[in-house]
């Protein structure tokens, strides 16, 4: 259960709910949480009692009543209701295949086994970044970014042989991903696995408080994908825990591309129905006043 809630009030009416009610009336639960999200104005504020009355049962109504006078603004509260409709998911052991399932024939887990992709792709990076930056690094070097400079003499230090191995194993790679696709259609996965982060951090150096080996290593699902050659395609997927914005990559058979886009669609317009998972929208009068 997430502990980050910037009220507590909305953490109580969590866990009397929990604490009172079956699987299918906490997914009731979450589903008014999750439509309530996109009713909110970003100048109101919203009492506990208001709040209660939109998403939970008339016994937890009772049980808050005590502090359903008291104010929760509209920032926090989305926030908070992000949180609670996570909760609720867990508690009520809701699968992703659950909510994407309506959209297929069938849906299974299986991953592909992309098992050396991480070590190849690196080296072909740097074999790209001799081609393009040689010149710049020699005659301009101190106009370079630390990344290019780090890539570029790292480049410097792999032999021939091993550039060969890349592309050899590139190759295998490939074949590896066609095989994948003789039993499925299309591949879903996460777009990264972090959250967005400050525009002035470079790169994130950490996942799950692992330190990563160099700056691409946290966009991995994306050029793991680039590697075999087959199409992806992204789409937004509402918002992570953190309230920023979460995204789903569709990867396909290879020249399949009207099939992913397909269901791309299918897919995005399915999240529309539910109220974080949908595509943010942003709130331009907020952005400027921010700016």
């Amino acid at each position: 259960m997430n502990s980050s809630y910037s009220s507590p009030l909305l953490r109580h009416l969590r866990d009397q709910q929990l604490a009172q009610f079956s699987r299918d009336q906490i997914i009731q639960f979450a589903d008014c949480a999750e439509n309530l999200i996109s009713q909110l104005a970003s100048d109101q504020d919203y009492t506990l009692g208001n709040i209660a009355s939109k998403i939970t049962d008339s016994a937890v109504r009772k049980l808050v009543s005590a502090k359903s006078g008291q104010v929760i603004p509209a920032d926090i509260l989305r926030h908070d209701l992000r949180l609670l409709v996570e909760d609720y998911t867990d508690a009520a052991n809701i699968d992703v295949s659950e909510i994407i399932e309506p959209v297929f024939k069938s849906v299974v887990w299986r991953d592909p086994n992309l098992s050396n992709v991480e070590e190849v792709n690196w080296v072909l990076r740097c074999q790209l970044f001799i081609a393009r930056h040689q010149e710049r690094y020699e005659n301009n070097k101190d106009k370079l970014g630390p990344n290019v400079i780090m890539n570029y003499e790292a480049a410097q230090k792999i032999p021939a042989e091993r550039v060969s191995w890349a592309h050899q194993q590139q190759t295998v790679l490939f074949k590896r991903m066609q095989r994948f696709f003789d039993d499925v259609d299309i591949l879903i996965c996460p777009c990264v696995g972090v959250s967005p982060f400050p525009h002035e951090q470079w790169y994130p150096d950490k996942i799950n408080g692992e330190k990563l080996d160099n700056y691409i290593q946290w966009i991995a699902l994306t050029w793991a994908l680039t590697i075999p050659g087959n199409p992806v395609t992204a789409i937004p997927c509402g918002y992570e825990p953190s309230g920023t914005p979460f995204g789903l990559q569709i990867v396909g058979k290879y020249h399949d591309d009207r099939r992913i886009i397909g269901a791309a669609k299918a897919l995005e317009e399915h999240f529309q129905g539910y109220a974080d998972l949908k595509r943010p929208v942003p709130e331009i009068a907020k952005l400027e006043v921010a700016a």
